[in-house]
């Protein structure tokens, strides 16, 4: 039983960074008209705010770098910089739905992220009540590590291969290779591949990544390399998330590095190296005829300088485009019934659920989903 008495004085200003960061990051999504110095203050003040949630959340835990706060930076950062700054390269976002965020849109999405931002950090703060680490350890990835290794060989390495095998199969071998245009979500096959696809490549990044030599290692490092190949003739703007998944998959597995220095040079080529990939995502869309393997090859072979053609406002551009998302799902779209939402967190299938007859209408276009 969690005695919440026991909570470590460190978890107080915790507490307060939690309810301050919500507070300020609600606040500066909620101005919409502000002069670009006032846009850049604060924005400066939820990235101090966030330093402050690091440095509590560090003292809280005990660990050298708590992961939580990946995800409370990313909330925070993105959502600020989103209601901020996203009009500025809305233009060059490369979406497929124009969105306008304003007004009441902006209000939702401040109380969205707000309360995401809030209710992560709390929760990571109350969590580590009664079981303060040594310093720089990291316990939470002995557990994970320790708890994929008690998994049966035989259902790793299906995780690992089976959304593997689903996507060429839902893609088609012919289509990978080859096609006019860039691939439909319509296909529930091809949907389950997409879902899939991250816990697939991050278990055989797990094993490729591991210590010992042998035939499921070298075996796994082939699966992670088919991985690449298929998101990228697939088109996906999934491609960004490979050096995400690989960092993390390198950390579990490399857990006794307890060092914050090296972890955090990691995350950092991490998200500059999915930058990097998801630009040249949007490049091939936007330069290339047809799509696949075959033609995105080509037209790199025969202008390799078009990677690089588009400004940083298209890959930046997709990223914030969750606020205005956002924004629109919380303000404009009409109240859902309750079995969109027992449909969406179901754990069964989805053809064993009303997922299929709600999909087709949870989305902004064929192409924007909520």
């Amino acid at each position: 039983m969690m005695a919440l008495p026991h909570i470590k004085s460190a978890t107080t200003p915790s507490i307060m960074a939690g309810a301050a960061i919500a507070a300020c990051v609600s606040w500066t999504i909620a101005i919409s008209d502000v002069t670009a110095h006032l846009r850049a203050l604060l924005f400066a003040v939820v990235i101090g705010v966030t330093a402050l949630e690091f440095v509590a959340l560090r003292r809280a835990t005990g660990f050298a770098l708590p992961f939580p706060i990946i995800i409370i930076a990313t909330v925070n950062i993105v959502g600020a910089a989103g209601a901020l700054y996203y009009q500025d390269v809305s233009g060059s976002a490369q979406v497929s739905a124009v969105l306008t965020l304003g007004g009441p849109a902006n209000q939702a999405a401040a109380v969205a992220f707000g309360l995401a931002s809030a209710a992560t950090f709390i929760g990571a703060a109350i969590g580590a009540s009664g079981r303060r680490g040594e310093p720089g350890k990291t316990p939470d990835l002995d557990l994970l590590a320790g708890a994929i290794r008690r998994l049966p060989t035989a259902l790793l390495i299906a995780m690992a291969v089976g959304p593997l095998i689903i996507a060429i199969v839902a893609t088609g071998p012919a289509e990978l290779v080859s096609r006019p245009v860039r691939l439909s979500t319509e296909s529930s096959l091809l949907g389950a591949a997409n879902d899939l696809t991250p816990l697939g490549l991050a278990v055989a990044a797990f094993f490729s990544f591991g210590r010992g030599r042998g035939l499921l290692r070298g075996f796994c490092s082939v699966l992670v390399a088919g991985y690449c190949i298929t998101l990228f003739a697939e088109g996906t703007r999934a491609l960004g998330l490979v050096p995400i998944i690989l960092v993390a998959a390198y950390t579990v597995q490399n857990r006794n590095n307890r060092r914050v220095r090296p972890l955090v040079v990691l995350c950092v080529g991490a998200v500059i190296g999915s930058m990097m990939l998801l630009q040249v995502t949007l490049s091939l869309r936007e330069y290339v005829a047809g799509a696949g393997l075959a033609p995105y090859i080509n037209g790199i072979l025969a202008d390799p300088g078009m990677l690089f053609r588009n400004d940083a406002g298209g890959v930046v551009g997709n990223i914030l485009f969750s606020v205005p998302l956002t924004g629109y799902l919380a303000h404009d779209v009409p109240s859902l019934p309750g079995g969109e939402l027992l449909a969406s967190v179901s754990p069964l299938p989805s053809q064993l659920t009303a997922w299929p007859q709600w999909e087709p209408l949870l989305r902004v276009n064929v192409y924007t989903p909520y």
